[in-house]
């Protein structure tokens, strides 16, 4: 007896990875609730949640040009694995939209993804950003991302969505997202099983062991000095 699998079911089991995600550039980078940050609080679908008490892993990041327009779907020019930036798509200036101060602007905007696995719930989200503080969160937590894997390739951060005042043009403030980190998880222990646990089940990952002082120095001594 074949077993049907809908659409949404067919997104939750898709295990995003840079090697597993495709290779279709115009394909949506979003799996699960698509997640926004605006005014200090996090939106799914446009609607307000509450992140307090919750982790989230971070199963992979991805960038690209998204446009998006009233009335019709969302475009998309992912940046593939181990590629250069693709180049803006080209749109008479003549069709640009106008933005909130009522300037034309490029409807095409360089955006930032982290497909994110609610620790507790096993639910899929992806938060993207196009904006200036959105770009400040994402690199801050890739920076440390990469510091980690260089002791420990398969490290995947656990984080708690919280927000941080960035200073403005203005001379005031404006909250931005922040992805403080809680620990690290194994991406060896994250499959789809892990993506579809019930409500009542916890995902449990094994730990990344913090790198020891000589690892994260890399002056290890030689076996043969030891």
């Amino acid at each position: 007896m074949s077993t049907q699998i809908t659409s949404t079911q067919a997104n939750a089991l898709s295990i995003v990875d840079g090697f597993d995600g495709g290779h279709d550039p115009t394909a949506s980078p979003i799996r699960g609730a698509s997640t926004r940050f605006k005014d200090g609080v996090y939106l799914a679908f446009g609607q307000p949640i509450d992140v307090c008490g919750r982790s989230f892993v971070v199963l992979d990041r991805s960038e690209g040009w998204q446009k998006l327009a009233k009335d019709t779907p969302p475009e998309y020019l992912m940046r593939l694995r181990g590629e250069p930036r693709p180049p803006r798509p080209h749109v008479d200036q003549g069709d640009w939209p106008l933005n909130l101060n009522g300037t034309p602007e490029h409807p095409w905007k360089y955006t930032l993804y982290l497909c994110l696995l609610d620790v507790d719930t096993g639910e899929v989200s992806t938060f993207w950003s196009s904006t200036i503080g959105g770009r400040i969160a994402v690199e801050q937590l890739t920076d440390q991302v990469k510091f980690m894997r260089q002791a420990r390739p398969d490290a995947l951060p656990v984080v708690a969505l919280e927000s941080r005042d960035m200073p403005t043009q203005f001379g005031g403030t404006k909250p931005r997202p922040h992805f403080r980190i809680l620990g690290y998880k194994q991406r060896g222990n994250v499959g789809a099983q892990s993506l579809l646990a019930s409500p009542e089940q916890k995902v449990t990952l094994r730990e990344v062991e913090a790198p020891s002082i000589a690892e994260q120095l890399n002056d290890g001594l030689p076996d043969s000095l030891k």
